[in-house]
């Protein structure tokens, strides 16, 4: 549904734009098609199938007809059998209706009008109106009101649509009782005039009513069944007078002309999935409100029934009957409120809009006040805390509240996928290798905002949505079990054919000739064949994922995922007939497509604070309540990362590869990526995504549920920009509620050529016959023939329109305004007139129709610059092969968290930093740049001065590394030697010679005998790793080998570190070439720099792990003699990695270092 657009491009494209067989004529642009009305080809009724088969042989002809019964008595001698028809019954709508077949009606429920407007109904079902006949079959039409209009090409309906004024349907007690209106209750009336009963109590209790018997014959089955009915009904009982005034006895005419049906192109409507064009029956009322002429001066509520007029030409005139009320049946029935003509009419609304338009974001006058409030405030703090609440509000952020990990409550940004602003395919200003390509727990997408301290949750928030979304959708979930389970058995299967040198089943089979002739060769002279010995399969099953397996098994399980999404040698897209090699993908396809569509997304995450939709506070009030429903038109970006995070997080459950080795989820995104930049079979066009839109939230939408957007595109030749008739970015197009709807562009706003919100044709007003706004009534030319290129309207005289309309009753005096119209319509005498047709419904109401209003939104006048071309939509896998965008705005002042921490900003980090081997101990250096300092590269910073030291001098904790692959060592053992030197274990070291990428685990544990004192405060914990071989001071002339350092990574360009254990702490890095620094500080940190961040009591961290993802462990460059347990002295590299631990003590800062050697050796995992 929400891709139906998309699809009924490709199908134009393929067909030609050739219509469907079964499909209604197709309409031209611009053009609809009006019917006085629509008959069903079967009335109401019972009606029965005569069958008949001949059988002819070569001797004789057997005719068989259909029995009513299996088993038929022997005919007589000479004679058929007798024919027993099979009965069917045609059922139409008596007295109520589906609300299913009602599209719409104006004005809505609650909705304020002028008194001039005639309300109108709209049905799907085009023959609705005509289903029944209204007049039974006793006489029709009765002889007592034979008109000459009759005769006209218009058949009167069994419906009518009438306003009342509530007064004119209250009931009396004495009303009530006299009517014996059942369970009648004086001091509880209905709203609306209606009362509800069954069938059988209407047509039995009721002393005063519509003879739905007449025509019927006397005491047949049909009455007594209908006498007995418990189906319900809604009774109106309004004035006999008042009915005969609105049916008139002497003709019909009123109701008859009041009814016709629209053929309507419906390709520019919302949720319009089905054909091109569509049939809508409408029915509008010939009372109107109360006008001016009729001595309105002040809002009225007005009740509108539709009514059924069936057989109603008996009932009001019944001389038997004394009461001054009947009962009618209502089918439908809403209110709204009727006034004087309106300032804020259709026009002010839409003009209103356009007025109103921007950006999805807060309304800018309350953006504006963010700042402009504090302007006389004295603290430049808070002037600059709300410029930068303006900068993240005006780019579409809402704060909200959350709650870390570890339980603590604070606040964090977050927005949704639709930004006002154009974003990068990565969020972050950093590489875009520094942005993970998938993540198993969401958190690596989080994004501190190093200006404000708050955690940026947008991407983060987005990757857990898809992954609950996947899990609640049962249907998708088990496919992509299923699809991942059958991927990984397929190639795991491969890859130990592949290691055992065995062949596919089918290469085998194929060359079963040759394997025949080549055993006979070999055990002849008493040899045996040579034989493969198989590995079991759960031996492979535990090493699919080993890192020596990864290079083969991602082939394979790549090849695997390819034969299934493959539709013959196509890549499959369900834009084109066909199925894929894999029911399954299809689920998976359809689900991933459909969420680039925004569809099944929650709303609260499309627009994360109703602001964003509210219309602008009134002037005099800038503080005053958001007003909803608003008049808003709000544009917005769609955020392509977004997006790739929800579906990240969708594609990573079911899986079963290891947490670091998702083989299947990033080979599910590439081959969607061949699907997006691949033209869809017999076409020249690629899948569509969205890249802009717009909400449109007003009372249109609910007024004109069908408000056709007409988008086109532009295109640029010798720097002017015309429309573009082939170009209809209008992808989706869906009511969100009764009051908004989303529009989705798959072009740049620069390439927009207008956008017109246009009433539909079946959706326009109608209007009484009398002047509005001082303007006179006009009627239009109308033509059947030789039409001119602008049709106009031509005053008719006022004496001419005063018979037309009655403002005491404020009914529309139909026969005369269809006399009128046979004399006026024909305006041209030379043969052949211009207009020569039967005044019928159609042309009633096309005269009756108001002014048809359209919003059009172009973009200023003046030189087009160049339509910006950008590339295919692609599925975020880590590469940047995608075109770039042209110059977007970046969201500024954030950064990953895994770039330079927001506590200790450092230009860059100097190399003396490292303790190892120095005899002074500086401390961490606390500069803060500018915010458009870059993270990297920059020249040394000063450092600070240390202050006095405590009695702290000893590290409080105990620091080690290991592998992520393997348990933990233990720590090494203090030798009794002298000098005492550390003893190893056998596994406590890093390879330094595997081929693939390595996970380190960094603990941190605080020492069983330091101090637990409440006053010492730990403020961060850093780990300093050299990365390259460097001297100690590389400024020192007299540097030597002895002060040189073992790296113990090479230039680290991983994704970053993650908490293991302690999310107290976040972990930030520092990389400079020749140093890695962690920098853990504590959640809370908010203070903005350089104000010292948040301490944390130190007993609360006695263990802490840090996951450093993505790192090459550098080779051995110097070795040492180290002992290890068990193998005595040996020779290892040793890499001394260093820690400061910084605590705040008596008001200063005191920095206690540590130094520990890690073992490095040349070996492969």
């Amino acid at each position: 549904m929400a891709r139906a657009l998309a699809r009924k491009r490709f199908e134009r494209a393929r067909s030609g734009h050739q219509p469907n067989e079964l499909s209604l004529p197709q309409l031209e642009d611009g053009h609809m098609k009006l019917y006085n009305h629509h008959t069903p080809v079967l009335p109401e009724g019972t009606y029965g199938i005569e069958a008949k088969q001949i059988i002819e042989t070569a001797n004789e002809e057997l005719h068989v007809y259909n029995y009513d019964s299996l088993n038929p008595a022997p005919s007589p001698a000479g004679e058929d059998y007798p024919v027993a028809p099979q009965k069917f019954t045609v059922v139409a709508p008596r007295f109520q209706i589906d609300p299913r077949a009602i599209n719409s009606y104006y004005p809505p429920d609650g909705f304020v009008e002028e008194g001039r407007i005639l309300p109108y109904i709209v049905f799907n079902d085009p023959h609705l109106p005509w289903e029944r006949s209204l007049f039974q079959p006793r006489i029709f039409p009765p002889a007592d009101v034979i008109d000459p209009f009759f005769r006209l090409k218009t058949r009167p309906p069994w419906i009518a649509l009438v306003v009342f004024d509530p007064e004119e349907l209250q009931l009396t007690k004495a009303d009530g009782d006299a009517l014996r209106v059942p369970a009648f209750n004086a001091n509880e009336l209905p709203g609306s005039g209606a009362y509800p009963m069954t069938v059988g109590d209407y047509l039995t209790k009721v002393t005063s009513r519509v003879p739905l018997e007449e025509g019927l014959p006397p005491h047949s089955i049909e009455w007594a069944n209908l006498q007995a009915s418990p189906d319900p009904v809604k009774i109106i009982f309004p004035n006999k007078d008042l009915v005969q005034t609105i049916f008139p006895h002497e003709n019909l005419m009123e109701s008859m002309f009041m009814a016709h049906v629209r053929q309507v192109s419906t390709i520019d409507m919302p949720d319009a999935a089905g054909d091109d064009s569509r049939l809508y029956s409408i029915c509008m009322s010939h009372r109107s409100g109360p006008t001016i002429g009729a001595g309105s001066s002040k809002p009225t509520t007005q009740i509108v029934h539709l009514v059924s007029v069936e057989n109603i030409i008996y009932g009001p005139y019944d001389p038997a009957n004394a009461s001054n009320r009947i009962g009618v049946i209502s089918l439908f029935s809403w209110t709204y409120t009727s006034t004087p003509p309106l300032p804020s009419n259709f026009t002010a609304i839409m003009k209103n809009l356009a007025d109103q338009k921007q950006m999805l974001r807060p309304p800018n006058p309350i953006l504006n006040e963010i700042v402009t409030s504090v302007n006389g405030h004295p603290s430049s703090e808070i002037k600059a805390g709300s410029k930068l609440l303006q900068e993240r509000l005006s780019l579409g952020y809402t704060i909200s509240q959350w709650r870390t990990s570890t339980g603590e409550e604070t606040a964090a940004f977050m927005r949704g996928p639709l930004v006002p602003i154009p974003t990068l395919p990565t969020p972050t200003a950093m590489t875009p290798s520094d942005w993970p390509a998938t993540s198993n727990t969401g958190k690596d997408y989080q994004i501190l905002d190093r200006d404000s301290g708050l955690m940026d949750l947008t991407y983060s928030a987005a990757w857990q949505l898809g992954k609950t979304m996947a899990m609640l959708d049962a249907v998708f979930f088990q496919a992509l079990l299923r699809f991942r389970s059958a991927i990984r058995k397929t190639a795991t299967s491969e890859v130990r054919m592949a290691l055992s040198g065995l062949e596919a089943a089918a290469d085998v089979i194929n060359r079963a000739p040759r394997t025949m002739m080549n055993l006979g060769a070999l055990t002849e002279g008493g040899k045996a064949p040579m034989r493969n010995v198989l590995v079991k399969t759960s031996s492979w099953d535990g090493a699919f994922n080993h890192p020596n397996m990864l290079p083969l098994s991602r082939s394979l399980s790549g090849n695997a995922i390819d034969r299934s999404v493959q539709f013959g040698d196509q890549i499959f897209s369900d834009s084109q007939p066909g199925n894929a090699n894999n029911a399954d993908w299809e689920l998976i396809h359809k689900w991933i497509s459909d969420k680039l569509f925004l569809s099944g997304i929650p709303a609260h995450y499309l627009v994360t604070d109703p602001s964003h939709l509210a219309s602008t506070p009134a002037p005099f009030s800038p503080k005053g309540p958001i007003q909803l429903p608003p008049e808003a038109l709000r544009f917005f970006h769609i955020d392509d990362a977004w997006l790739d995070c929800l579906i990240d997080g969708a594609l990573s459950v079911a899986n079963h590869y290891s947490a670091e080795t998702d083989i299947g989820r990033l080979k599910i995104k590439e081959v969607y990526n061949t699907y997006l930049r691949t033209p869809v079979e017999g076409t020249t066009l690629k899948p569509p995504a969205p890249r802009y839109g717009f909400f449109l939230r007003s009372a249109l939408v609910r007024a004109i549920p069908d408000l056709r957007v007409i988008i086109t595109c532009k295109k640029v030749e010798n720097n002017v920009a015309t429309e573009d008739p082939d170009r209809t970015p209008l992808i989706r197009l869906t009511k969100m509620d009764d009051h908004t709807i989303l529009a989705l562009l798959d072009c740049l706003p620069e390439q927009i050529y207008k956008i017109l919100l246009v009433q539909p044709p079946h959706q326009q007003r109608f209007t009484a016959p009398i002047a509005a706004d001082g303007v006179p009534y006009t009627l239009k030319r109308l033509y059947t023939r030789g039409a001119a290129a602008n049709w106009y309207s031509f005053h008719v005289p006022p004496s001419e329109i005063a018979k037309w309309y009655d403002p005491a009753t404020r009914v529309v005096k139909m026969p005369k305004f269809v006399e009128s119209l046979k004399s006026l319509l024909p305006f041209r005498t030379t043969a052949p007139p211009a207009f020569d047709a039967d005044i019928g419904s159609a042309v009633v109401a096309l005269e009756l129709n108001d002014r048809n209003y359209q919003l059009e939104i172009k973009p200023p006048s003046g030189s087009s610059p160049p339509v910006t071309i950008r590339g295919d939509r692609q599925l975020w896998t880590g590469s940047t092969t995608t075109p770039a965008a042209p110059q977007p705005v970046a969201l500024r002042a954030r950064d990953s968290f895994q770039g330079t921490s927001p506590i200790d900003l450092v230009e860059s980090i100097r190399k003396d930093l490292m303790m190892i081997k120095e005899k002074a101990q500086p401390s961490i250096p606390t500069t803060v740049p500018n915010k458009s300092t870059q993270i990297s590269h920059h020249p040394s910073p000063t450092i600070s001065t240390l202050p006095s030291l405590s009695a702290l001098s000893t590290p409080q904790y105990t620091l080690s590394i290991r592998p992520a692959y393997r348990s933990a060592s233990p720590l090494p053992t203090i030798s009794s030697t002298t000098p005492p030197h550390p003893v190893y274990s056998p596994s406590d070291y890093l390879p330094t010679q595997s081929p693939y990428l390595i996970d380190l685990i960094i603990s941190l544990n605080r020492r069983a005998d330091a101090p637990t004192e409440t006053g010492m405060p730990l403020l961060a914990l850093t780990v300093i790793i050299s990365t390259n071989t460097t001297l100690a001071s590389s400024s020192d002339p007299n540097a030597d080998e002895e002060h040189a350092v073992e790296p113990l990574l090479q230039a680290y360009r991983g994704p970053g570190a993650t908490m293991l254990h302690n999310h107290r702490l976040l972990p930030l890095l520092s990389r400079s070439a020749n140093q890695l620094q962690i920098h853990l500080i504590s959640r809370s940190a908010a203070p903005p720099p350089p104000s010292p961040p948040n301490p944390i009591k130190a007993k609360l961290v006695t263990n802490v792990a840090v996951l450093l993802k993505g790192c090459t462990i550098a080779g051995v460059e110097r070795v040492r003699e180290v002992e290890v347990a068990g193998e005595g002295v040996v020779r290892r590299g040793v890499a001394d990695v260093g820690w400061v631990e910084r605590y705040a003590v008596g008001g200063e800062n005191v920095d206690v270092k540590g130094v520990v050697g890690v073992v490095k050796r040349d070996v492969d995992v």
